[in-house]
This record gives C-alpha cells, structure tokens and sequence, in this order.
C-alpha cells in the first residue's frame, strides 16, 4: 500500500513539474514587479502575449512548507488579484499602460499566468523594461 500512495504521490509531482516547465518554457529573462512588500519575479513571453508571475523564492518556500505543515489548512501563498496587480505593474513600468489582462489562469498555487492585448496601440520591446 505504500508503494502505490508514493507512486501516486511521485505522479502526482511530476505532472506539475512538468506543466510549470512548459509555461517559462525558454523565457530566460526575469523581470521584477513590487507589488506591496513583495517583489514578484515576471516571465513574459511576447511570443503567446503572456505574463507568468511568481513571488519571491524565500516568500514561496517559507508559504509552501507552512501550508505542507498544517495540511493545507494555512495557505498563505499571495492568491490570484496580487499576481495580477504584478503583472499590471510589469506593464505599466515597461510603458504598456494602455494594454489589458484579458485573462489568468493559476499554473501551480505560487505560480500565475495572464496574457495581455494592446490591440490599437504601439508596440513596445519587452527588452527595455526595469529590472
């Protein structure tokens, strides 16, 4: 029985690893939004027009092994209107004010993606934006 609970649990794990690669897929680059006291680390992939947000790695391990400890009963990991209002910064810093969040969708619990439209609007390189 408890060979077949790990392997359930290893499959388990490896299905949202897997899914996490697969949206920072080749985005090198990490940007920084604050948003309050945290400073959310930004992937934006101009390609598919979309933003993945996650907060800082001590903020997230610190959350993750509080809601691991208490079963899930204390998730204090920053919910998905805070990765939100990061992303909203990210463009507002890299002069894309008039873009819109047009939809999100959660990756893992600390990891959010949103994708974004500036349709009638200038173009502007993701390569300038503030670190």
């Amino acid at each position: 029985m408890r060979r077949v609970v790990a392997f359930v649990f290893c499959a388990f794990l490896a299905g949202c690893v897997t899914d996490s690669r697969e949206a920072i897929q080749s985005l090198p680059d990490v940007k920084h939004a604050q948003v309050g006291p945290l400073s959310y680390r930004i992937f934006e992939n101009a390609e598919t027009k979309t933003i993945t947000t996650t907060p800082p790695l001590d903020h997230a391990l610190k959350a993750g092994l509080m809601n691991g400890l208490s079963l899930g009963m204390a998730n204090v990991l920053p919910k998905q209107d805070e990765h939100q209002k990061a992303a909203r910064v990210y463009l507002d810093q890299t002069g894309r004010a008039h873009c819109s969040i047009s939809g999100g969708r959660k990756i893992v619990d600390a990891r959010y993606s949103f994708s974004y439209d500036c349709a009638g609007a200038p173009a502007k390189d993701p390569s300038t934006a503030a670190k």
